[in-house]
C-alpha cells in the first residue's frame, strides 16, 4: 500500500485494502465459527483431567461465543490501522 501511497496511485490502494479486508474477513469467519460453532471442542481439548471441566467448559463456551462477535470491530480496526501506518498518516485523523 506504502507504493501505491507513494506513486499517488488511487486506485492501487483501494485495491490493497480490499485485499487486506478480503484476507481479514476470511480469517475472522474462521475464527467465528470456531467461537460459535465449534467452542465446546476447542476448549475440551484445553481441559483434559480437570475435575472440574464441566464448570469451565460451560462458562467457557458462552465467552468464546460473546468474543466471536468482537472479533468483527478488532478485525476493522486492525486492517485500518495498518493501512494508515503503511501510508505513514500514525496520527488520529478524527480528533479536533
Amino acid at each position: 500500500m506504502s507504493q501505491f501511497f507513494g506513486a499517488g496511485n488511487e486506485k492501487g490502494m483501494k485495491q490493497s485494502l480490499l485485499f487486506k479486508f478480503i484476507l481479514a474477513f476470511i480469517g475472522i469467519g474462521i475464527y467465528m465459527f470456531c467461537c460459535m460453532v465449534i467452542p465446546y471442542q476447542i476448549l475440551s481439548l484445553m481441559v483434559k483431567n480437570n475435575r472440574d471441566a464441566g464448570a469451565i467448559l460451560a462458562v467457557g463456551t458462552q465467552y468464546m461465543f460473546i468474543m466471536g462477535f468482537a472479533g468483527i470491530p478488532a478485525t476493522i480496526c486492525a486492517v485500518l490501522s495498518s493501512a494508515l501506518r503503511e501510508i505513514g498518516d500514525v496520527l488520529n485523523r478524527f480528533s479536533t
